[in-house]
């Protein structure tokens, strides 16, 4: 009986993650073959069985974390397993004569406008934090509403909180401190809002989850560091929009006079994006903890303006191609 034991898998590298099983127990193997796939945040590494024989036993499962060591399998030596039968070729079906349709015309892609790493709630100044006092170097004191009532400075402090221990705060921490009136302590992280079972627990039913690899992850805390540590720009991507301008000029009138409401340029946008969700399921994805959640369902919301001061929100769920009354509706009574 020989062991599979999980090997050296690099420097800094202690554990690895089972990705795939290449062999089923009972299965024949020869010498080298690979059996079990590691994956690790670095690198994705194959598992060889080291003598002929028999797969005998698998210890770990399909995505259990093992470490450098570890013994996952065993392989029963001079055992005659059974073989897997290659694939049979698929016979291809006989030739029809298709008549070659025309092409449908091509949909415009709504406008794309990435956007930068979210930026920090500004500072709200009141009465009391006019009233606060200052430091002697550079950097002003902020009072929390905790103590503008008169409530007792927390931990003999003065009453405010610095402004340079409030931004290097995270946006629920700033929240907190400013409710509280005391800065959490280093590296304590504040629970705010539901945990990530909680929300995979209410997530909607058509939507596929899908755990994250240790080399996904990686790369996904690479990319976030990137974003705070390297500037960004903001790119704008030109679409050609003749052919929306021709339809809209076809039907608009006939579109108002039927539904009362004017056809606007937003039922154009959400097809397309709804076509643009469908093509690449990942700008529709979710991260929740650990896991992608790919969503199968497409709900927007448009933000309307009645004045420069006044804005309102309305949302479409699962809009489809029928509903370009009803937006258009939606958006003019929203803007009323």
């Amino acid at each position: 009986m020989a062991d599979l034991v999980v090997p050296q898998l690099g420097e800094s590298i202690s554990e690895a993650v089972v990705s795939k099983w290449l062999k089923n127990v009972g299965d024949a193997v020869t010498v080298d073959e690979p059996i079990a796939e590691l994956e690790t945040d670095k690198i994705t590494v194959q598992l060889p069985s080291p003598v002929a024989g028999a797969l005998s036993e698998q210890r770990f499962a399909v995505g259990a974390t093992v470490k450098v060591g570890d013994v996952i399998g065993a392989v029963e030596a001079g055992k005659q397993g059974k073989s897997v039968a290659p694939p049979a070729k698929a016979v291809p079906p006989p030739r029809e004569v298709v008549q070659a349709q025309p092409a449908p015309p091509p949909v415009a892609a709504a406008p794309v406008t990435p956007t930068g790493p979210p930026a920090p709630p500004p500072v709200v100044a009141t009465a009391a934090a006019a009233a606060a006092p200052k430091t002697n170097g550079k950097s002003e004191a902020i009072a929390s509403p905790a103590l503008v009532g008169g409530a007792a400075p927390p931990n003999g402090g003065a009453g405010s909180i610095n402004r340079d221990a409030l931004l290097k705060l995270t946006p629920s921490q700033r929240l907190t401190a400013r409710e509280t009136g005391v800065l959490p302590a280093p590296g304590v992280a504040v629970q705010s809002g539901p945990s990530a079972e909680d929300r995979l627990g209410q997530i909607d039913p058509r939507d596929e989850v899908i755990a994250m690899s240790p080399l996904r992850k990686r790369v996904a805390e690479r990319l976030v560091q990137a974003q705070h540590e390297s500037a960004h720009l903001t790119t704008f991507n030109e679409v050609d929009m003749t052919a929306i301008m021709a339809l809209r000029a076809k039907y608009k009138d006939s579109f108002e006079k039927s539904h009362g409401v004017k056809l606007g340029f937003m039922s154009f946008f959400v097809k397309a994006s709804v076509a643009a969700a469908k093509l690449f399921p990942g700008i529709n994805a979710e991260l929740i903890g650990g896991n992608i959640v790919y969503k199968k369902h497409y709900d927007f919301g448009r933000a309307s303006a009645s004045s420069p001061t006044n804005r309102a929100t309305a949302s479409s769920r699962s809009p489809t191609s029928k509903a370009a009354r009803s937006r258009s509706r939606t958006a003019a009574s929203t803007a009323r």
